[in-house]
This record gives C-alpha cells, structure tokens and sequence, in this order.
C-alpha cells in the first residue's frame, strides 16, 4: 500500500514565541507531511518571520485577523492531499502522531476522522491560577489538532465557521457527526 498523504494546517496570531517548536514538531513526524501551510491570521508579531526561517517546506499565507475558523479555511483551496491535519501555533504533536493515525484509516477503510489524545501543558510564565486548574493528564482530543481526516469527508462537512471566535471545531465536530462521518 502506498503511504497516505497529508496536509497540515497551523493558523497562527502573534504566535511567534511557539510557532517554531509547533512547526518543526510537524516538520519531524515519523510519516512526514507532503505539505505544510502556516496561515498568519494578521499578526503583528514576528510570527510571518518565523515561519519563513523554518525553510522551504513550509508554504505560507498572510490574511487579515479573521480568527482561526478563517485562517483555518484559508489554506484549504491549497490542499491536494488525501488527509488533512491541523495544528494550533501554540501546540506541539508528538513524533509518530500522523503515522499512528494513519495506521488506524489503514486498517479500517470505513474511517473519515481518527481523533488523538492530548496532554495539556502550561507556558513557564502562566498564572498561578490557571496552573492549579490545569489537568496535566493525557486526555482524548476532541479538538482539530488532534484530528486526522480525510480531505474528501472535510469537504463533506464543509469549512470552519467563521462567525465565531470560539468553539469553531466543537460546530465542526457536530457537523461531522450530523453528517454520517465516522471516527
């Protein structure tokens, strides 16, 4: 069997203190990914700078602050890959997290999303409040960047909302599921 391709997304706004450890974490995965897309959603950091500095690989679009439904959709028009995957600018992924996931649409070809686990963890500098209401246990990731799923079901659902800042995956999820998708 031929090794599935794969598209990741990571929208980015004033992300440029993680963007680098997010990208080569990407970068690095044990089934590499054919195309990389950073999407800057109007930041007025460093991050276009960042992205640009991690090499050729990464392709990259600037856009006005939309918010990361939009940044996310954004990059969409760019993807001719049979999988899609994203990744928040502030977020890392371990290794063999495409290679695993992959694994799993290989042995079962019903599949349209295989959703990972994700283990929160916390800036050196983030409040004391925050860190005593963090859970630092691996936890399952209902979120897009632990998702993996294939381009054509994406396009079933349809794109990111946009009207919203937040919650445009959990809208998304719902949509999937509305949908028939199979995870």
């Amino acid at each position: 069997m031929t090794q599935p391709t794969v598209s990741v997304v990571v929208p980015v706004f004033n992300g440029e203190r993680y963007l680098a450890e997010a990208i080569e974490s990407v970068l690095t995965q044990t089934l590499p990914p054919r195309r990389v897309i950073v999407v800057d959603d109007g930041s007025t950091d460093g991050s276009v700078a960042v992205a640009r500095n991690c090499g050729a690989a990464v392709q990259i679009i600037e856009q006005p602050n939309g918010g990361a439904g939009a940044a996310r959709n954004a990059a969409l028009p760019f993807v001719d890959t049979e999988f899609l995957a994203f990744l928040d600018a502030d977020d890392t992924w371990p290794a063999s997290k495409l290679e695993l996931q992959a694994e799993a649409f290989m042995a079962d070809s019903s599949l349209d999303i295989v959703l990972g686990h994700a283990q929160p963890f916390l800036a050196d500098d983030a409040p004391s409040g925050v860190r005593a209401a963090a859970s630092l246990e691996t936890i399952p990731g209902y979120l897009a960047g632990a998702m993996l799923v294939r381009h054509a079901s994406f396009l079933r659902v349809g794109p990111f909302a946009t009207d919203v800042r937040l919650g445009e995956f959990i809208d998304w999820y719902a949509r999937a599921e509305r949908a028939g998708l199979r995870s």
